[in-house]
């Protein structure tokens, strides 16, 4: 957080009726949630299950903006965004990792089917340092993490 909108936020005590904690502000969802204890006991574990999977595909959704930028004249122009497009898609398959065996205890071909389409879809990222040309064109990327959403979808 930005250190002026740190000290005016402290100097507020309360920010559209509720209270600020202005040293916890700047963290992270796991240093926030202890802000809000007994917020999430209601929601239950299925439903936190489902929303982390379809977190993974919102991620995704980043990923394929990334990598659009990353590309031009079928080559990796910005090494930057294809690096943040990689990042991106590890980090869904491990969110959604983080709820695969919950969710296959629901439909375990769906989830087999997404781990296989991220499998695939991880193919377009050979490396952590980008390739002179895409290994998959824009459109064969959307076509993997399409699959994916799918599998999701079957959890609604």
């Amino acid at each position: 957080m930005v250190p002026s909108v740190k000290r005016r936020l402290a100097r507020r005590s309360v920010h559209k009726g509720r209270p600020i904690v202005v040293s916890r502000c700047s963290g992270g969802l796991g240093e926030s949630l202890p802000l809000v204890p007994g917020k999430l006991d209601h929601v239950p574990a299925e439903a936190l299950e489902l929303r982390r999977a379809v977190v993974a595909v919102e991620v995704l959704g980043s990923a394929a903006g990334e990598y659009e930028e990353a590309i031009a004249s079928n080559r990796i122009v910005n090494p930057v965004e294809y690096q943040d497009a990689r990042g991106f898609v590890w980090q869904a398959d491990k969110l959604l990792a983080s709820v695969g065996p919950d969710l296959a205890a629901k439909d375990a071909d769906a989830v087999k089917a997404a781990q296989a389409a991220f499998e695939d879809l991880k193919q377009a990222w050979p490396s952590p340092l980008p390739p002179k040309a895409p290994v998959r064109d824009m459109s064969a990327v959307l076509a993997g993490m399409s699959k994916i959403e799918l599998q999701i979808a079957r959890f609604r």
